[in-house]
């Protein structure tokens, strides 16, 4: 993010097991002032998991249940166990990857 890793007051590099990136609507409007993510319904999504990126949709239809997350082929995604981070772009949003090349 912003050219580099995320690092901690320790500078200690941060580094989640998953990150999942869903694009959502926002009531009220994206930026404006107290604009709320609407949780519910479908859309598009990224996850970041295992070392590969997965394309694929979300789907709730209410609060009461956690969101499905499912590939391009309507596969549930399977998360790697640990911290998950998640991102809510507005869905009008562009969001680009870079593939970062491990150290060995």
């Amino acid at each position: 993010m912003f050219g580099g890793p995320d690092i901690d007051g320790d500078n200690v590099r941060l580094a989640p097991q998953n990150v999942v990136v869903m694009f959502v609507q926002y009531q009220g409007g994206a930026g404006a002032l107290q604009a709320e993510a609407v949780l519910t319904g479908f859309g598009k999504l990224s996850v970041f998991t295992g070392g590969k990126e997965i394309k694929g949709t979300w789907s709730r239809p209410n609060k009461e249940k956690p969101a499905k997350l499912l590939n391009a082929n309507g596969d549930v995604i399977k998360l790697t166990r640990g911290q998950t981070w998640v991102e809510l772009p507005d869905a009008s949003y562009s969001v680009t990857t870079t593939p970062v090349t491990p150290t060995p």
